[in-house]
């Protein structure tokens, strides 16, 4: 059914009201962007798109509406009790199809409410309470199931029987049943028959800034939107849930997200990760902040060298003024009163973050204890591995998977002006991990 200029012979009408437009768009886009029928991808009317100026609205809807091969029905309060002309638009091809058979009539529920008539037989999508990640999984899940007139999930199901061997040997106590309090040690744990695997997403070098890859370049608003690194792996993330049924659980992002350091690029660092917890629906906790070369500030550094030497004084390592920037964005990230770690003689970071009932720590390394505007090398040094060692023994003690994760710092005279963003999903099991 090949889309017209006019909006005839459409594969979804899109029927809603005023008060649920914004979900119309997403649903509409969603469906054009990632249904394909036949091979070539599928065509949705929407009044704001379709309708132009020149257009006779009722001429254009009387048209596509009888030849498209489904109506898509948005369902909230307003559209079940209020909308006369929504609910007149599916029961236009109801008759043709009144026992379901073709499935032309497919209510996408954006609301709590409750169909009744000859709505109330009729199977709806649900995208109440979801996220965008689990929402766009579940729309295109039942639009596909609708089509095919079958909703085979492409992962096979959970094993309902008794639980097997644990497949990882290790001690037994493994994981807590909470969190523990920040003044006590990791909780204990009871035994434990089965071990639930924790997918970790890994994101390196962004490097938001003047020189960023993906820099939503493009000569459409639409290019410039998919060029985004979000855009881009959201994309990758969801066909990884498609494929593969494989969902983080929690983000490690390992260093040089800014590319020279500066207040600015660090503004987009911020808003790339509030957008990647929200479609991935995962709390700020469960994200690991790791800092790289490129995000310690050159300018902040050496305004701190000047300063102490105009008071006669040495500068002192770590120089902590050069991480202003990044702490900056850690407090706006996790909220003030976080007890995230990188603070002053703990430059590094212990992440607790329970996953399916089971303890995980992170432990975060600082690899540019020694960076500044003139010296430029990864250290981790001494007194931060014994610092972090020493805090890890307490969780392996207590069965926690344990993670360490660092970013890779190399000497070089200039940062360089290309971009490599690496973005893994990685899955352990067992009750302990990289150290």
């Amino acid at each position: 059914m090949a889309g017209s200029g006019d909006g005839r012979d459409c594969d979804f009408f899109i029927s809603h009201t005023g008060a649920d437009a914004a979900w119309a768009a997403w649903i509409a886009w969603q469906l054009e962007a990632r249904v394909r029928i036949d091979g070539r991808p599928a065509r949705a009317f929407l009044q704001a798109w379709d309708i132009v100026a020149g257009t006779s609205r009722v001429a254009s809807m009387h048209r596509t509406l009888p030849a498209s091969a489904r109506v898509v029905a948005i369902l909230s309060p307003t559209y079940l009790d209020e909308s006369e002309y929504g609910n007149a638009e599916w029961q236009t091809l109801w008759p043709n199809d009144p026992q379901g058979r073709a499935r032309r009539i497919v209510p996408v529920r954006v609301a709590e409410c409750q169909p009744d008539g000859l709505l109330r037989s009729i199977t709806y999508i649900d995208l109440v309470g979801l996220g965008e990640t689990a929402a766009t999984d579940a729309l295109l899940t039942g639009i596909t199931g609708s089509i095919e007139g079958r909703a085979k999930p492409t992962a096979a199901p959970l094993f309902p029987g008794p639980a097997g061997p644990p497949a990882f040997p290790g001690p037994a106590g493994t994981g807590p049943a909470g969190t523990r309090p920040a003044s006590t040690g990791p909780a204990s744990t009871g035994p434990s028959n089965v071990e639930q695997a924790v997918t970790v997403l890994h994101i390196s070098d962004t490097q938001f800034g003047a020189n960023h890859v993906f820099g939503r370049t493009g000569l459409t608003e639409a290019d410039r939107a998919r060029s985004s690194l979000f855009g881009r792996l959201h994309d990758d993330l969801r066909e990884r849930a498609v494929t593969e049924g494989l969902r983080p659980d929690l983000v490690v992002v390992t260093g040089d997200l800014a590319e020279t350091g500066t207040e600015a690029e660090f503004d987009q660092v911020y808003d790339f990760l509030v957008a990647l917890a929200d479609s991935l629906g995962l709390d700020r906790g469960r994200f690991a902040l790791v800092p790289g070369n490129h995000d310690v500030n050159w300018l902040l550094c050496q305004s701190s060298f000047l300063r102490e030497q105009a008071y006669g004084r040495r500068p002192e390592p770590p120089y902590w003024p050069k991480w202003e920037f990044f702490a900056d964005l850690l407090r706006r990230f996790y909220g003030d009163d976080a007890t995230t770690g990188f603070q002053v003689n703990a430059e590094w970071s212990l992440f607790e973050i329970p996953v399916h009932g089971r303890g995980v720590v992170v432990a975060g390394l600082n690899s540019t204890m020694a960076e500044t505007h003139e010296e430029h090398y990864g250290w981790l040094g001494e007194r931060q591995l014994r610092a972090v060692a020493e805090a890890l023994r307490r969780y392996e003690r207590d069965g926690w998977l344990r993670i360490g994760a660092r970013c890779t710092t190399t000497r070089s005279a200039a940062r360089p002006r290309t971009t490599r963003t690496c973005a893994t999903p990685t899955t352990w099991t067992g009750s302990s991990g990289p150290t």
